[in-house]
C-alpha cells in the first residue's frame, strides 16, 4: 500500500514551480512595463520596474509608425517555406539511411551530425558572397534557403529515427502489393510518421465487460502498428474535459471514446470539434451525445435488448414486471424504451412505480458502501407481495 504523502511536500512543491514561474516569467513582465513608458523614462538612469504613467498609445502608435504587420508575415513566409523545404529535402535522405544499405552510410551520418557543429558565423563571409552572386541577398527567397539549409540535418536526423520505428513488414506488405519505392514512401511512411497512438477513454476500467473490449481493441490497434493509451473518467464530465484537453495537447491517431452521461446534455462538445478540426478519427462506444450523432458509433440494440427481455418474462406468463435502469447513461432510455414497448405490445400496463432509476453516484455510494438499501427499498415499496 502506497504511504500517503504530506500536505506539506505538496506545499513545497507549489512553492517551487511557482518561484520557477516568476524566474521564467519576469523578463517578459519587464519588457510589457517597459513598452509601456515614455522614451524619457524608458532611458532614464535608476529608473523603477513600472511606468510612473503607462502609455498606452505606445501598443498603438508602433502598428501606425512601424510596419509591424509586414515584419510578422515576413517570418511566417520564411517559417513555413523553411519548414517545408527542410522536410521536402530531409525525407529521401532519411528514408536512405532508415531503410537502405550502401557503402558510406556511417561515414555520411557522421557527416550530418558534424555540421550542426559549424556556428553559422564561420560561414557568414562565403555565405554572403555566395548570395551576393546568386542575387538573393535582401530577398525571402534566400532567408529560406538559408534557414532550410541550416536545419536540414536536423530534419534529416529526426526523420530518420521516425522511419526507423515503424515496422519495416508493412513498407514490405505494400511493395508485395504492387508498389514501387516512392509509392511505398508516400503511401505507407509518411502517412506512419503521423502520431501511432489510439487514446481509448471509458467510463470505468473495472467495468464487467470491459477488459474484454480493451483487450481485443488493444490486439486489433497492435497488428496496425498503434499502441494503446488508456484512460477513466469514471463517468464525470469534468474528468472528461480534462483528458480531451490532453489529448488536443498530445495528438494522437485515433480516439475511442464511452462517453460520460450520454443521456444528458454534454458540455464538452466544444472539445470534440476542436479534434474534428485537427483531422482526429472518433469513434463513441456504447453510445453518442445528442448534436454528435454523425460520429461513429459501436453500441449495442439496447432498445431490442429491453424489448426482448421482457416479451420473454411475458411469454412465460409473468404479469407484473418491473426494472431497475441508469438514468444519465444513454443506454438506460434506450433499454427502458425497450422493455415497455414490449409491455405495451403484450397488453400488460405500464406502471410507472414498478420502474426505478440510478445514477453514477448512486452506483458510487452502492459499491463503496455495499449498501443494499435501493434494491431493498424497491422491493418492498415498488413490489409489494401479492
Amino acid at each position: 500500500m502506497k504511504a500517503k504523502k504530506s500536505p506539506w511536500s505538496r506545499i513545497a512543491l507549489y512553492l517551487f514551480v511557482f518561484v520557477i514561474c516568476v524566474v521564467i516569467l519576469y523578463p517578459y513582465f519587464v519588457m510589457f512595463t517597459t513598452a509601456a513608458k515614455s522614451n524619457d523614462e524608458m532611458y532614464a538612469i535608476g529608473g523603477s520596474l513600472l511606468p510612473s504613467v503607462w502609455q498606452w498609445s505606445n501598443f498603438i502608435d508602433i502598428w501606425r509608425e512601424a510596419p509591424v504587420f509586414k515584419y510578422l508575415l515576413n517570418s511566417i513566409v520564411v517559417a513555413g517555406g523553411a519548414t517545408f523545404l527542410a522536410i521536402l529535402c530531409g525525407i529521401p535522405a532519411a528514408y536512405a539511411l532508415s531503410r537502405m544499405r550502401f557503402k558510406g552510410k556511417g561515414i555520411f551520418m557522421g557527416a550530418v551530425i558534424m555540421s550542426q557543429m559549424f556556428s553559422p558565423v564561420v560561414l557568414l563571409v562565403g555565405i554572403y558572397r555566395l548570395m551576393t552572386a546568386m542575387h538573393l541577398t535582401n530577398s525571402l527567397i534566400g532567408l529560406i534557403l538559408l534557414n532550410a539549409a541550416f536545419n536540414q540535418a536536423f530534419a534529416i536526423w529526426l526523420l530518420r529515427g521516425t522511419f526507423t520505428s515503424i515496422s519495416s513488414e508493412m513498407e514490405q506488405a505494400a511493395k508485395i502489393d504492387g508498389c514501387g519505392t516512392v509509392q511505398a514512401l508516400m503511401r505507407v511512411l509518411l502517412p506512419g510518421a503521423a502520431p501511432r497512438q489510439i487514446a481509448v477513454v471509458t467510463s470505468f476500467l473495472d467495468d464487467y465487460i470491459f477488459p474484454a473490449i480493451l483487450h481485443d481493441a488493444a490486439d486489433v490497434f497492435s497488428r496496425q502498428g498503434y499502441s494503446t493509451a488508456v484512460y477513466a473518467t469514471e463517468n464525470q464530465v469534468s474528468m472528461e474535459r480534462e483528458i480531451l484537453l490532453r489529448l488536443l495537447e498530445e495528438p494522437v491517431g485515433g480516439l475511442l471514446v464511452e462517453g460520460s452521461k450520454t443521456a444528458l446534455p454534454t458540455p464538452n462538445a466544444d472539445l470534440y470539434q476542436r479534434l474534428f478540426q485537427t483531422g482526429t478519427p472518433i469513434v463513441f462506444l456504447h453510445g453518442a451525445y445528442a448534436g454528435l450523432e454523425r460520429v461513429p458509433c459501436v453500441a449495442d440494440d439496447n432498445y431490442g435488448g429491453g424489448y426482448q427481455l421482457a416479451r420473454y418474462l411475458a411469454g412465460q406468463g409473468h404479469r407484473e414486471i418491473a426494472g431497475i435502469f441508469k438514468s444519465d447513461d444513454v443506454q438506460g432510455p434506450q433499454r427502458y424504451h425497450g422493455a415497455v414497448s414490449a409491455l405495451r405490445d403484450a397488453g400488460l400496463s405500464i406502471r410507472d412505480g414498478r420502474f426505478a432509476w440510478y445514477d453514477t453516484e448512486d452506483r458510487r455510494h452502492l459499491l463503496e458502501n455495499r449498501d443494499r438499501r435501493l434494491l431493498a427499498d424497491f422491493l418492498q415499496k415498488r413490489m409489494p407481495r401479492q
